[in-house]
Parts: structure tokens; C-alpha cells; sequence
């Protein structure tokens, strides 16, 4: 009788909730940047991806004369990237990502703010807790972000004091998305870095929400079936049936 009721329990759930992750926007590179800069210039082939027909973000930094581009970081501004992260039920960011820098290694993390640049006072910044590492001269692999309170932490700002709002209110007016690479992720600025990195496949993901008819139809269905089932085992049966 135990596992009867485990079963239905286990139905119920599954009925009342059902779900699918959602890809709300993909940059392959396959026509133009997507966005995604600065730094970052559209490279043709490299024979380890998946598909040898496909192109992929490069960024070459510090190769830049002086000090220009020697962080490694690039954001996105554009609205497929940015907007209600609430409204679109954002939960994740993945990527792929090699790092063929002879000397330093990646720790990759995402940023999102409700400010363009983290040297604007009162901008709230949100960072990845914990880093993907790329060691030196390392191949293509997956790296994944999940975007909730409990993965980020609040960055800082360059120039005067973070915004305060929580992090549920910042994700309802998303101005920029930073991929960087950090050591102690303290802000969205990026670490001084030496070498070239490769971007492909950066996918936004969300949670599809059941339209209201539609969860109070699949709540119907699971109460139905659980209906069914406990009159099955409720009721004695007699001899033949």
C-alpha cells in the first residue's frame, strides 16, 4: 500500500508539473557577432568543433596596442540578450569555450546588471560564484551557468557605490549580459589576460510556464488518474470480478 501511494504521488507531480527547458536566443556566429563585443571577431572553421562548417567568436587579448583589450571579457547589449529576465523565466546561460592562452588560465563566469558598464554609480551587478576553469592551451568544452540568487553574488563598481536592489528586482530590467573570466569574480570588469579564447553556441535558457488553462488541465488530468486509482484499491472486490 506504501508504494501505491509513492506511485500516485509520483504521477501527481508529474502531471501538475510538467516542463521543458526553452532556448530563448543562440549566437553561432554563423552570420555576423550577435552582438557580442568588443574584441570579439568572427573566425572561420576550427577543425575541433563539431560542425566543420561552423564559425565561432574569437577574442585575441591583450594583443591590442598599450593596454587596449588585455581583459578578457565581452558583453551583450542587444534585446534578445537583455530585457524582464523574470518575464522570460531565465534560469540558465551555457556556452561553449576553449582557451589556447600558453600562460594563463580562464575562470569563466557571467555577469548581468540593470547598468551598462560597471563603472556607472548605483548599477547592480550579479556574478557567477563559481568559476568553470580553462587551464592553458586547453580544447573545446561545455560550460554552464545557472541564474538564480543562490548561484550569483553581488559585484561591485568602479567608480562610487553598487545600486541596492535585490536580485529578483534587478533581473526585471537586464541592460547588459558579461562572459569574463575572474578569479574572485569581485565585479564585472574581467582580469588581466594573455592569449586567445574561443566562444560558440552561447544559449540563453528558460523554464516554459504552462499557460493557466493549460496547468489547470494537466491538474485536472493528474487529479482524474488519482481518482481512478484510489477507488481501484478502496473498494472490495468480490469473487469473480
Amino acid at each position: 500500500m506504501f508504494n501505491f501511494y509513492k506511485t500516485s504521488y509520483f504521477f501527481l507531480v508529474i502531471f501538475s508539473n510538467l516542463s521543458a527547458e526553452v532556448i530563448l536566443n543562440t549566437s553561432n556566429f554563423s552570420n555576423d557577432l550577435d552582438g557580442w563585443v568588443p574584441w570579439v571577431s568572427r573566425t572561420y572553421v576550427d577543425p575541433n568543433l563539431p560542425s566543420s562548417s561552423n564559425y565561432y567568436g574569437q577574442m585575441q587579448v591583450g594583443y591590442g596596442p598599450g593596454n587596449q583589450g588585455s581583459r578578457l571579457v565581452t558583453y551583450n547589449r542587444s534585446s534578445a540578450w537583455t530585457g524582464n529576465y523574470i518575464d522570460k523565466a531565465v534560469t540558465r546561460m551555457r556556452m561553449n569555450f576553449f582557451n589556447d592562452s600558453p600562460y594563463d588560465t580562464v575562470f569563466l563566469r557571467v555577469a548581468i546588471s540593470d547598468g551598462a558598464s560597471p563603472q556607472i554609480e548605483g548599477s547592480n551587478w550579479w556574478i557567477s560564484k563559481t568559476p568553470v576553469e580553462y587551464a592553458p592551451s586547453s580544447g573545446w568544452s561545455f560550460a554552464s551557468f545557472d541564474i538564480n540568487e543562490a548561484s550569483m553574488k553581488r559585484g561591485g563598481v568602479i567608480n562610487g557605490q553598487p545600486g541596492f536592489l535585490s536580485f529578483a528586482d534587478t533581473l526585471t530590467n537586464i541592460q547588459t549580459v558579461r562572459i569574463l573570466s575572474s578569479v574572485l569574480g569581485g565585479s564585472g570588469v574581467g582580469d588581466q589576460f594573455y592569449g586567445v579564447v574561443g566562444l560558440d553556441d552561447i544559449q540563453l535558457i528558460s523554464v516554459a510556464i504552462p499557460e493557466p488553462n493549460t496547468a489547470l488541465f494537466n491538474r485536472a488530468i493528474a487529479l482524474v488518474f488519482l481518482l481512478v486509482v484510489l477507488r481501484k484499491f478502496s473498494f472490495p472486490h468480490s469473487k469473480g470480478e
